[in-house]
Formats: C-alpha cells, structure tokens, sequence
C-alpha cells in the first residue's frame, strides 16, 4: 500500500488587494524562486510587473481557472480571460489547463476554440461524480 504524503508548496498570491509594499513584497519573492506557484487572475496579466516576473522565471504549467469566464456563452464572461491566447503564443511549450465546473457544450467549445487547446483532452465529471470526487479527498 503507498501511504500519501501531504505535498507544502509555497505560493503566493497577487491580487488587486495587495499593498504596494506587499506586491512588491510578493513579486519578489516569485522573482527570487521562493515559491512553486504563483496565483493571479487573468486581469493582472495586464501588469507590467507581472509580466517582468514571468520572463525572469521558467513557467511549468498554466492551471487556468473558471475557464468558462472566456465563454461569450458563460454566465460570467469576462474580456480578460480572451487575452489568455497569448499563452499559447507567448509559452508554446508550457502545458495548459483549463478547468470549469460550469461549461456546457457551447461554452466548452469557446473554451478550446479561445485557448488554442484544439488537440488537448477533455474530461468530464457529472454533479454525482464530483460529489464522489469531494468526498473521497476528505477522506484521505
């Protein structure tokens, strides 16, 4: 039997909340390699700052969620989730992933269309097995 060994990864978060010290603070720390993930919306991609951060350090994957924000047919469409192409043309060799728990089929399709994610696999989980899903990783 493999015993599970809970995972620390530091991360840090950069949000319209932050200070001016502490984004300065948090970048700085990105820049620096002290932390293995970095969580920002799509909106702070518009940030110069951010943007430097991101060329000074090697990108491993893109975890890209409420995909469905991108959908012109989502309940929450947001014009910032549009520019989220650029990644595929500014990192083509840095995986993507597009996670949404509210995508119908027209809104999946936008979703690989506007991501460039033609040839990527889909997965889909039903309500039910999402209620499996929860309750299986409380019980670890």
């Amino acid at each position: 039997m493999i015993e599970l060994q809970p995972l620390s990864l530091i991360h840090i978060s950069v949000n319209d909340v932050l200070s001016l010290p502490e984004r300065h603070d948090a970048l700085e720390k990105v820049r620096m390699g002290d932390a293995a993930m970095l969580l920002i919306s799509p909106e702070q991609l518009r940030s110069p700052s951010i943007r430097t951060v991101l060329q000074q350090r090697e990108v491993g994957l893109w975890v890209l969620d409420e995909a469905h924000c991108i959908s012109k047919w989502g309940h929450d469409f947001r014009p910032e989730y549009r520019q989220l192409s650029i990644l595929h043309e500014r990192y083509p060799r840095v995986p993507r992933i597009a996670l949404t728990a509210t995508a119908d089929a027209l809104t999946r399709a936008d979703i690989v269309e506007g991501l460039r994610l033609q040839e990527a696999r889909q997965f889909g989980m039903d309500q039910a097995e999402i209620e499996v899903l929860k309750l299986s990783l409380i019980h670890i």
